[in-house]
């Protein structure tokens, strides 16, 4: 028996007891089974690994069952018509990406998304970002370091305010503008460590669920605003690698505060976030390796 009829018939008894498949598992080379797939009902679809420059329109066949579907690695310069087809697809994640891809408008019909991870990908453009304002349920969208020939997002982008999770670390935001983050509500992580911000947006203090918020590495902000006060939820903060010459003589009125990374920072804001009764954890030093 051949290496490749082997470890077919090992996947499909893999798939009489899952039907969450990490596919890279199987030595059966770049042929994905797409109908066998289909008709054992997979759900979960892990392609990490597989260093593919194309993907089969036949993806369309598992359009009433697959609801996740992770690809990293890979060299898709495009994604076939067949993908936004998936109409249960709820995470997908394309990380990693090597080559330039296209994503096509068509990505609205993926009306179930909730998570779209397209980090340390290279893009044409990312223009069709204001076309996922149309996916009522993207909780989570995570766009850290992408690529794309010196793309900065432009004044009049807002990102989908359904959003619980955003990650833009690596991102130029320089040009976004004062308040975009007014409709984002919902939000309880945000990553902007990294992104050209001259300042910390206005509206900061509309995010009252905000739990997590990263501002690392915009060594531009000068000012530590004073609404960063009004997020009484806030558990994690990274102040790391900026410098403020100016922040609230007290942040006693974060008391959900625990965990802070200021490295970097001047000691007197150091020792006022350090000195918190809340604060578990305060990181001010660099880990030695």
């Amino acid at each position: 028996m051949s290496v490749f009829n082997r470890e077919m018939d090992r996947l499909k008894r893999e798939l009489r007891s899952t039907r969450e498949i990490y596919l890279s598992n199987f030595d059966i080379g770049e042929c994905i089974p797409w109908r066998l797939l289909a008709e054992s009902g997979v759900t979960h679809l892990n392609l990490m690994g597989y260093e593919m420059d194309s993907i089969s329109d036949d993806i369309r066949l598992l359009k009433y069952t697959l609801v996740n579907l992770e690809i990293g690695g890979a060299f898709l310069s495009d994604l076939p018509d067949g993908f936004y087809e998936l109409e249960n697809l709820r995470e997908f994640m394309l990380e990693s990406n090597s080559e330039f891809l296209t994503i096509s408008s068509q990505i609205v019909r993926l009306t179930n998304l909730l998570k779209l991870d397209i980090s340390l990908t290279r893009q044409y453009d990312l223009y069709w970002i204001n076309l996922l304002n149309g996916l009522k349920y993207l909780a989570c969208f995570e766009v850290s370091y992408v690529s794309s020939d010196d793309f900065a997002f432009p004044f009049d982008f807002r990102f989908p305010s359904s959003l619980v999770e955003l990650d833009a670390n690596g991102c130029d935001l320089s040009k976004m503008g004062d308040n975009w983050l007014t409709e984002m509500t919902e939000l309880e992580t945000l990553d902007i460590g990294k992104s050209e911000l001259q300042c910390i947006p206005g509206d900061l203090a509309k995010l009252k669920k905000l739990r997590k918020l990263n501002i690392a590495n915009n060594p531009s902000i000068r000012e530590l605003p004073y609404s960063l006060l009004e997020l009484k939820n806030l558990e994690e903060l990274d102040i790391s690698d900026n410098n403020f010459y100016s922040w609230p003589s007290d942040f006693s009125s974060l008391t959900n505060l625990k965990y802070v990374k200021a490295i970097d920072v001047d000691p007197e804001l150091q020792d006022a976030l350090a000195g918190l009764p809340s604060v578990k954890y305060c990181e001010t030093t660099r880990p030695v390796f």
